[in-house]
């Protein structure tokens, strides 16, 4: 199942889940030998007999660089194994092959790795703060990045513990101007569980009913509006939801709402939100892909080598050209580039499905924002408030602190603000507008100039 960003669509869908187990529903349940995307890497890279794609994102910011002269690529030499992409998967992919013997090199596009991960280093807010660009939060059952960070001697910092020492509120819900407690929303949302479970049961084990050819062409605006619960409860499922996909709930289909529902209890209920954000590393994420990088080190690195054509051949490999001019031959390819970027590549491969194919091609993304403000202080942790800092309101779709990383005693502090769909484009559009902004990358550090609406 799809694992949610948004911590309040966890905590809503695991009520839907647990009155679905009840009442004893029970729909498309995963095989037992479903395996998830970390597994598949993992076993992909001892064996060097697959390929794999991700959504890793490549930024061009000078954190995380490989600062040694980078080598070229070698021209006669068959590799056992290129991996594509220098974000977490491709080097998480790079370290299991460590101690394999097998030969194999990193080809990354920009010029810095870590793809999502990226702590902002720059100080761009001139307060001593360093927030995460990328990824924030390591869930429980991330488990390769926990013993990575275990491994480095990086510390962890439990975000769960830490908000129960202190006493301090974890969520907070801010709708019609007031605020709204944990209870309301569930009491609110426990309303409408039964539709959802029954539009979820009509949907059938292949998605290919006459009721979910419907609702798959049904905006999750217009079935959002039809549901019988408060207004306020409305608004803020849409936001969530725009929030999680990156998209309008005009352009999303309301299976993206049924998807989430989950009731196979093969293995005993499991509450809906493995995804617990429960830890990050201090001193900034980016520490993992530093120590990283040094452990894989940059002999089986190469920076700026953009992929523009793979050709299968007769002899079941493959070669790789790259916009500089360079190619390289190799035997089998593990490729995490996003579907955004490959569907602009050549693609020569012998034994790519058709199916494939059109996911490559027609696979929409969305598009999210975080947009970090400076403060004087945390007025989110004053005795009026004591929060900690997570927040859900019609303005902020979704918010957090970022102050963890920061200088030595300093009290400033520092919040994301998260957003998604056309706002979030628009807010993009304005920050590439500011003449403040640096040209030489695409992380813009000013707030834009006029009001964005």
């Amino acid at each position: 199942m799809r694992k949610l960003k948004s911590q309040l669509l966890r905590q809503l869908m695991s009520t839907i889940n647990g009155q679905a187990a009840k009442s004893n529903v029970s729909f498309n349940p995963p095989t037992k030998h479903s395996i998830n995307r970390r597994n598949f890497i993992a076993l992909t890279a001892k064996s060097a007999l697959a390929a794999s794609a991700s959504m890793a994102f490549s930024y061009l910011m000078p954190s995380c660089k490989v600062d040694k002269k980078q080598p070229k690529a070698e021209k006669k030499e068959m590799l056992d194994v290129a991996i594509l992409g220098g974000g977490m998967a491709g080097l998480n992919c790079a370290n299991y092959l460590l101690p394999t013997g097998l030969s194999f090199k990193v080809f990354e596009a920009s010029k810095r790795l870590g793809g999502r991960i990226l702590t902002h280093y720059n100080d761009s807010m001139q307060l001593g703060i360093f927030p995460e660009f990328g990824g924030d939060f390591i869930d429980s059952d991330h488990q390769d990045m926990l013993d990575l960070a275990r491994e480095f001697n990086l510390e962890i910092i439990d975000l769960i513990k830490e908000q129960e020492e202190n006493g301090w509120i974890k969520d907070i819900y801010f709708y019609e101007n007031r605020k709204i407690s944990e209870k309301e929303v569930i009491r609110e949302f426990n309303k409408i569980v039964p539709q959802l479970i029954k539009d979820k049961k009509s949907l059938g084990d292949t998605y290919k009913t006459e009721d979910a050819i419907r609702l798959d062409n049904t905006p999750l605006s217009s079935y959002l509006s039809k549901l019988k619960c408060k207004q306020w409860l409305k608004d803020l499922l849409d936001s969530a939801f725009v929030a999680e996909f990156g998209l309008n709930c005009q352009q999303q289909s309301t299976l993206n709402m049924l998807d989430l529902i989950d009731t196979n209890t093969d293995e005993g209920f499991k509450v809906f939100g493995d995804s617990d954000e429960r830890f990050r590393i201090k001193g900034g994420n980016s520490l993992l892909i530093q120590k990283l990088s040094e452990k894989i080190s940059s002999e089986h690195i190469l920076l700026n080598y953009q992929v523009n054509e793979i050709i299968e051949t007769e002899d079941n490999t493959f070669q790789i050209t790259f916009d500089n001019g360079e190619s390289i031959k190799a035997k089998t390819i593990v490729c995490t580039i996003p579907f955004t970027i490959l569907r602009s590549l050549k693609l020569n491969l012998l034994n790519m499905t058709e199916a494939k194919r059109k996911c490559i091609a027609e696979l929409g993304y969305g598009n999210n924002t975080k947009l970090v403000l400076g403060y004087e202080g945390q007025p989110w942790r004053s005795k009026e408030n004591n929060a900690m800092g997570y927040l859900f309101a019609s303005d902020i779709t979704n918010g957090w602190d970022a102050s963890l990383n920061k200088t030595e005693n300093n009290p400033n502090g520092a919040y994301v603000a998260f957003f998604g769909g056309s706002f979030s484009q628009k807010i993009c559009d304005e920050s590439f507008k500011n003449p403040n902004a640096p040209p030489s990358h695409l992380w813009r550090t000013e707030l834009p100039e006029k009001r964005v609406d």
